[in-house]
């Protein structure tokens, strides 16, 4: 992501000298292209440092990273604010193997309701007039604007299969 400035205001200077950010086109959940949600950086026990923007739900990107949340040894998030900069956003510490009290995933949950990151916010980011997402509910290599397959499957249906 050359070019692209990032801002590391909170998170430790022997992260933010490592993070790697995969590019937007290998993120293949459809909301991951629309911006809002939270930034977070993931150390790996293995020393690997990624860093992911415009999650929609730490909780299930986290559930599904390569490698498993066993192997995950600390989290870092900030908020993300749609047309927005991130010069000024800190990132904290939500999660961290040696000093949390409590499980990785039950943290996320909490994490995602402090965030405003619901099912219902996350359906919603997909009905705003300023963008209309192009989805793949059904995970059949099938991407259409949003709008299409509700009026294919119905608004209930797409709604259960989005969230």
């Amino acid at each position: 992501m050359s070019g692209i400035l990032r801002v590391y205001i909170g998170l430790p200077n022997h992260l933010a000298d490592r993070v790697f950010w995969p590019a937007r086109k290998y993120r293949k959940n459809a909301l991951s292209h629309i911006e809002g949600g939270v930034d977070f950086v993931v150390e790996f026990d293995d020393g690997r440092v990624l860093g992911y923007d415009w999650i929609k739900s730490t909780y299930a990107y986290i559930s599904e990273i390569p490698g498993g949340i066993d192997s995950i040894f600390q989290i870092y998030a900030r908020k993300c604010q749609p047309d927005s900069p991130q010069d000024t956003e800190s990132f904290r510490e939500v999660w961290n193997v040696e000093t949390s009290h409590s499980q990785l995933l039950p943290t996320l949950q909490r994490f995602d309701e402090e965030m405003g990151l619901t099912r219902r916010a996350r359906a919603r980011v997909l009905d705003d007039d300023y963008v209309e997402a192009w989805v793949d509910p059904m995970d059949c290599g099938q991407y259409l604007p949003a709008s299409e397959w509700r009026a294919i499957l119905g608004d209930e249906q797409y709604y259960q299969m989005i969230c």
